[in-house]
């Protein structure tokens, strides 16, 4: 018995399909997080959640700086599916990070800005951190010192 095909268009027309047959690269961004999404809200598929949460939010960066209260909030999200915009997002900002593991050599400021920058790139506060080094650049560890508002660091932090 032949399956019932999915209402929306062609084959093409849907990201699923797109996906399989073009690769990733040829997916919009908001195609991309309909397939995160899986489903629509009332009335409107999963594209056009994708594409509204885009608009709201100014595009990735916008929507990667939001929270998951705030994703929440938006017109045919909830906590499942705000949940797992956010676990992709950190997935991403993970997969970007070089993380400076104890013992690994710094060779230079380069080093420091590929491991710090992923995770403070859209943080909505200043935050303050030191990288602990021995003798060698080898690193021991990293604290939060302080974090605060947009333009200073308030809040200091217990060791």
């Amino acid at each position: 018995m032949p399956r019932p095909r999915p209402r929306g268009g062609t084959v093409h027309d849907r990201p699923r399909e797109r996906l399989r047959h073009l690769g990733p690269e040829a997916l919009s961004d908001a195609e991309l997080l309909a397939l995160l999404l899986r489903t629509g809200g009332r009335g409107a598929d999963a594209l056009s959640v994708a594409s509204a949460l885009l608009e709201r939010h100014g595009g990735l960066e916008g929507l990667a700086r939001a929270g998951g209260r705030e994703l929440g909030a938006c017109w045919g999200m909830g906590p499942a599916k705000s949940a797992t915009v956010c676990a992709s997002l950190e997935i991403g900002r993970r997969l970007s990070a070089r993380r400076l593991g104890s013992g690994a050599v710094i060779r230079g400021p380069d080093d420091i800005y590929r491991h710090f920058f992923p995770g403070l790139r859209f943080l909505s506060h200043e935050r303050f951190m030191v990288l602990l080094l021995n003798g060698r650049h080898r690193v021991l560890g990293q604290h939060v010192v302080s974090q605060g508002t947009l333009t200073a660091s308030l809040q200091i932090l217990p060791t």
